[in-house]
């Protein structure tokens, strides 16, 4: 069995065709690394693996729920945070929540980035920045989905790194 990895992935503009493409591409790599199987190992195979989906939420509404189906479709466990299903400690803050989350459920890491980076307090790392250091802290698989216009203005971005993109 493989080492957890990261894996990136471009998707289009139109979210739709992120189902279509993008959980496809998730469902090939999931079988060409035996993803469950390392999952199920992880975790003793006394419950399904847990897939984490970090985004931000509101602009990427359309494309969580999608995950969340196919996920729940493939036999994993979706942890997403707007579903009942993720676990909510009300002692402390939502950042504090989604990590210890990660900490403690994921068995696997999917990452969606689209044009938006998300509330970012006190240092400038937004929630999602911060689950994706603590799932690669934990050394679990790491699916990278990245909008492709994004992807596309990378580029432009490393070559003038001193400049005002908001």
């Amino acid at each position: 069995l493989r080492q957890p990895f990261l894996l990136i992935l471009p998707f289009p503009e139109t979210f739709s065709h992120l189902f279509v493409r993008g959980v496809y591409d998730i469902a090939r790599a999931l079988r060409e690394w035996d993803l469950a199987e390392w999952a199920l190992g992880r975790n003793q195979g006394l419950t399904k693996a847990a897939v984490f989906v970090s985004s931000t939420c509101y602009d990427l509404k359309q494309v969580r729920a999608d995950m969340f189906e196919f996920l729940d479709g493939l036999g994993f466990e979706p942890v997403l945070s707007e579903y009942n299903s993720f676990p909510i400690q009300p002692e402390v803050s939502t950042i504090e929540n989604c990590l210890a989350v990660v900490s403690a459920k994921a068995d696997i890491f999917v990452l969606i980035i689209g044009g938006r980076y998300g509330s970012a307090p006190n240092d400038g790392r937004s929630v999602t920045n911060r689950e994706y250091l603590s799932a690669r802290a934990k050394g679990i698989p790491i699916y990278v989905f990245v909008q492709r216009s994004v992807l596309d203005l990378l580029r432009i971005w490393k070559a003038n790194p001193s400049a005002d993109f908001s």
